[in-house]
C-alpha cells in the first residue's frame, strides 16, 4: 500500500540496462542522501562512478559508501570547481552523464530575516543551487561533448524541485545585488525557489544551445519527491523542539516520504532511459514529463 500510494514512479531499465564503459558523475553524495542512493544505482549498472563532496574527507566517506571513486568539490567556490574539473580532465577521457544533484536548503523554518551569504557575497542558495552547478557544467560540457561524438548522446540530470514554481523568472537577477534584492523582505523558502527555477530554465536554454550547435548533449531536469534525508535535519538545526517533534514522528515521516532509492528512480529515468534518446529541455517527475513553471 505505502509504495502505491508514496513511492512514486519507477524506471524500469534498471533491470537491464548495463553501462559498462560509461562514466557518471553524481555531485552531493553524502551518506544515506539521494546522491548515494543514485550513485549506488549506477554502480549496479556496471559504470565508472565519481561522486562529490564539499571536501576531501566528506567525499572519501561519501566515495566508500557507494564503493566508488570520490573528490572533493564545493559549489560556492570557484577556485574548488576548477580543482575538480582539472581533477577530471587529466584522468578521464570523457563524461557521459553529469547529474547535478548536489544543493542546500538551509533553512527549513524561514527563521532568517535576511541572505545568509557565500564568501563571495553571494546568497548561499542562489550561489550553490545555481551559479555553482552552471560554472561545473560548464566547464564539463566539453567532455560530454566528447562522449555525445563518440557514443552517439551525453545527458546532464539537474535535480531541482517543485518549489521552482514559487520562483519568478522576472526577479532572477535581483538575487545579485546585496541590496534591495528582496523588495518585500528576504524568505529563504523564495530564495531556494528562485536558485531552482533558475536551473530549470537554463536546463531548457542549454539543450537549445547544443541542438542548435549539432551536439548531441541533452539536460533535462526533474523533480525527485520528498524524500526521507539528512536535507531536512540540517534545515531545522538548531531548533530542538522541532528536532525533537520530527525524531517522535518519525515512523511516520518514514511511512510517508520516499526512500532515497526510490528518489533516485527518475534520476536514472533521466539518465538511461532509451524513450528519452535524444529528448532535452524537458521537466520530469515520479519517471514522467511534466509542464514546470511558467512564471
Amino acid at each position: 500500500m505505502r509504495k502505491f500510494l508514496f513511492a512514486g514512479g519507477v524506471c524500469e531499465e534498471i533491470k537491464t540496462a548495463n553501462l559498462e564503459g560509461k562514466v557518471v558523475i553524481v555531485t552531493g553524495a553524502s551518506p544515506g542522501g539521494l546522491g548515494s542512493a543514485t550513485a549506488s544505482l549506477f554502480l549496479q549498472l556496471n559504470a565508472t562512478v565519481i561522486v562529490t563532496a564539499t571536501t576531501e574527507q566528506r567525499a572519501k566517506v561519501a566515495a566508500d559508501e557507494v564503493g566508488c571513486e570520490g573528490h572533493a568539490l564545493n559549489l560556492r567556490d570557484a577556485d574548488s570547481i576548477h580543482e575538480f574539473v582539472g581533477w577530471f580532465n587529466d584522468k578521464y577521457e570523457c563524461l557521459d552523464i553529469l547529474v547535478n544533484n548536489a544543493g542546500i536548503h538551509l533553512d527549513l523554518l524561514a527563521q532568517w530575516k535576511k541572505p545568509k551569504l557565500s564568501e563571495e557575497g553571494i546568497e548561499l542558495q542562489w550561489h550553490t543551487n545555481f551559479l555553482g552547478t552552471f560554472l561545473l557544467t560548464h566547464l564539463l560540457l566539453p567532455k560530454l561533448e566528447q562522449a555525445a561524438d563518440a557514443k552517439g548522446e551525453a545527458r546532464i540530470v539537474n535535480v531541482v524541485s517543485e518549489l521552482h514554481r514559487i520562483g519568478n523568472k522576472n526577479k532572477l537577477l535581483s538575487v545579485l545585488e546585496t541590496k534591495g534584492a528582496y523588495e518585500s523582505g528576504y524568505n529563504s523558502w523564495r530564495a531556494y525557489g528562485q536558485s531552482k527555477l533558475a536551473l530549470v530554465l537554463c536546463t531548457n536554454e542549454l539543450t537549445r544551445r547544443e541542438i542548435r550547435e549539432g551536439k548531441k548533449v541533452f539536460a533535462n531536469s526533474l523533480h525527485p519527491g520528498a524524500v526521507k534525508t539528512n536535507v531536512a535535519g540540517k534545515g531545522l538545526s538548531g531548533n530542538r523542539v522541532t528536532l525533537f517533534v520530527r525524531d517522535m514522528l518519525s515512523c511516520l515521516e518514514s511511512y510517508l516520504l520516499k526512500t532515497p532509492e526510490e528518489g533516485a528512480q527518475t534520476s536514472l529515468y533521466c539518465a538511461i532511459s532509451k524513450e528519452l534518446n535524444g529528448v532535452g529541455g524537458k521537466y520530469f517527475k515520479d519517471c514522467k514529463a511534466k509542464k514546470p513553471s511558467s512564471q
